[in-house]
């Protein structure tokens, strides 16, 4: 996702800045599942700013078939080994990589997060800085 337009004040970090610029535009993109390409092709729905009602963004839902294919694989992943097995260095090497990405896009999902739900961005911020360290 990136940020563009919207229009309420919101506090971020200790500086108040106009969330007017900021405008939810989600990237229809296919995603990669256990080595294979798919299209979101479930049903529509909009995420709204629940101080003003206002639209965020439009994202499409996966379809249980598809959540539990993403299961399936998963699980056939780890009992093959090809996880569970893999050398420790390297699960960590992944598990480090994707924490950094994590942390980098912290003050983004922030706002898109206090956007969506309304909490505050300080709280949003604090809760989500703590999610690199359970990887």
């Amino acid at each position: 996702m990136s940020l563009g337009m919207n229009s309420h004040w919101i506090r971020l970090w200790s500086r108040p800045i106009l969330a007017r610029s900021y405008h939810i535009k989600a990237r229809y993109t296919p995603f990669t599942l256990a080595g294979k390409t798919f299209l979101s092709q479930g049903q529509e729905f909009t995420v709204s700013n629940p101080a003003t009602g206002e639209s965020l963004c439009k994202v499409t839902s996966v379809s249980e078939e598809l959540v539990t294919e993403a299961i399936d694989d998963a699980q056939n992943a780890f009992q093959s080994g090809l996880w569970s097995k893999a050398p420790a260095i390297h699960r960590s090497k992944v598990l480090s990589k994707l924490a950094r990405l994590l942390e980098e896009r912290i003050p983004e999902l922030a706002v898109i997060e206090t956007l969506q739900t309304g909490r505050p961005i300080r709280e949003m911020n604090a809760q989500l800085s703590r999610l690199p360290e359970w990887l």
